[in-house]
């Protein structure tokens, strides 16, 4: 089944907010930077060790151009991923929020590196990154979904026409009624997550006694890392009367697909790398919106607006076929 072109709304709001907004921040923070200069060193630490000490260093008018290379083109691939490929809520959400949430990461960080060098004669007596890190990340991460809720949701779209005659379907009685419920994750998640916590319990508490020297650094890199994994790499998948929602174990982010939405779903095979550019929550150049956390079967849904939804799920035949006979429901409702 082929789609017609999805419309991408609120192209506007999505420019603000993922280009503009990046941008003015870090203009801000490279002139905080700028008003810090003639308070560093000749040389300033541009890296960090896993022990928590520097062991890179540079100009601090390098560290500054640095900031402006990294920030600038990330920020125009994110707001270009929101303004061409934007056609769900969803996509433009997740544009908005990692724009500003790696504008400021990355403004937080370099320019926390450089505040804590502020009087120092001599680069290699910086003290460690770990808490501008922290910092760093905790408000990036306010900031980047305050900023994702300002996107509005997606407008209802339903449709009256009918599934497809060749499209798959459960043989269901007239009063029954059924639900499809399946969970999807990254293969070895678990042991991954186990061994995520238990490698930053040991590197903290070897910190603490002093046995080996570990860097604040790696230890909230190790921790943000492994928090990821459990937050996102997870999901629930349900087909039911109310159509399909993919959750995962946080509130946000999640995808809820009407039944009017639905104009057909099947069954399609999934390579993450040749189709989605990786595993995790993705967009292809085409605008499909992807749950990719392994290669094989998946769920295609056709939605109204030419949007399609692909989730890596196994038993994916049984959820096409309930959500194909249940859409056909909804349009005798």
């Amino acid at each position: 089944m082929t789609s017609r072109p999805a419309k991408v709304p609120n192209r506007v709001r999505t420019t603000v907010l993922a280009l503009v907004v990046p941008l003015v921040l870090l203009a801000a923070a490279l002139a905080w930077a700028v008003a810090m200069l003639p308070e560093l060193p000749d040389q300033v630490a541009t890296h960090w060790g896993a022990d928590g000490l520097p062991d890179g260093f540079g100009s601090p008018v390098s560290t500054l151009v640095m900031l402006a290379a990294i920030v600038v083109p990330f920020t125009i691939g994110m707001w270009a991923i929101g303004f061409y490929l934007g056609s769900t809520a969803s996509t433009r959400r997740l544009s908005v929020f990692f724009s500003i949430w790696f504008a400021v990461m990355i403004s937080g960080l370099l320019v926390g590196s450089l505040a804590v060098q502020r009087g120092l004669t001599d680069a290699t007596l910086a003290p460690g990154i770990g808490v501008p890190m922290a910092v760093s990340f905790a408000v990036a991460t306010l900031a980047g979904a305050l900023a994702a809720l300002a996107i509005p949701a997606d407008r209802p779209q339903p449709t009256t026409a009918p599934v497809p005659d060749g499209a798959e379907r459960l043989t269901l009685g007239a009063n029954e009624q059924a639900a499809w419920v399946r969970t999807a994750e990254l293969p070895g998640l678990g042991w991954i997550m186990t061994a995520g916590a238990i490698l930053t319990v040991l590197l903290g508490g070897i910190a603490l006694l002093g046995g080996v020297g570990v860097g604040v650094t790696t230890l909230v890199i190790l921790a943000m890392v492994t928090l990821l994994l459990v937050l996102l790499g997870r999901w629930t998948i349900t087909v039911d009367h109310d159509g399909l929602a993919a959750r995962s174990v946080l509130p946000r982010p999640r995808t809820v697909v009407p039944l009017n939405e639905v104009e057909a779903a099947e069954v399609v095979d999934v390579q993450p790398l040749a189709d989605f550019g990786g595993w995790g929550y993705r967009i292809d150049l085409t605008g499909r919106v992807g749950i990719v956390l392994r290669k094989g079967e998946a769920i295609l849904v056709h939605r109204t607006g030419g949007r399609q939804l692909v989730i890596t799920v196994d038993d994916a035949a049984t959820g096409v076929a309930l959500l194909n006979t249940l859409a056909d429901r909804a349009r005798l409702r």
